[in-house]
């Protein structure tokens, strides 16, 4: 067997609050926060609203965001992942991604 390790940065948080939005109003409900009751009564945030959550949101919970995002589509990245060795002649199983953060 072979592990990849990747490093990922410089990240796009905007477009994270975006994608993972159903799982940040999930989230909110358990925080006291801020940032959690003015994310409780959103539906679905605007620019100008996930540019201010942006400055609300402390940066080691915008990582953990990411973090959920990611878990959103950890089946489907191995897929991804297989397709790409594939279209590039490599043959091999990716069978499973580990996210966390360090």
């Amino acid at each position: 067997m072979v592990e990849i390790k990747a490093k990922i940065d410089d990240i796009d948080y905007a477009n994270i609050i975006k994608v993972a939005f159903p799982i940040i109003k999930s989230k909110a409900e358990k925080e006291t926060a801020a940032w959690a009751m003015i994310v409780r009564n959103l539906n679905e945030p605007d620019e100008s609203t996930i540019k201010a959550l942006l400055d609300l949101i402390p940066d080691s919970v915008k990582d953990k965001l990411v973090i959920m995002a990611l878990e959103k589509y950890k089946e489907a990245i191995p897929a991804a992942l297989n397709s790409l060795a594939a279209s590039k002649g490599l043959k091999l199983n990716v069978k499973d991604v580990e996210i966390n953060m360090k």
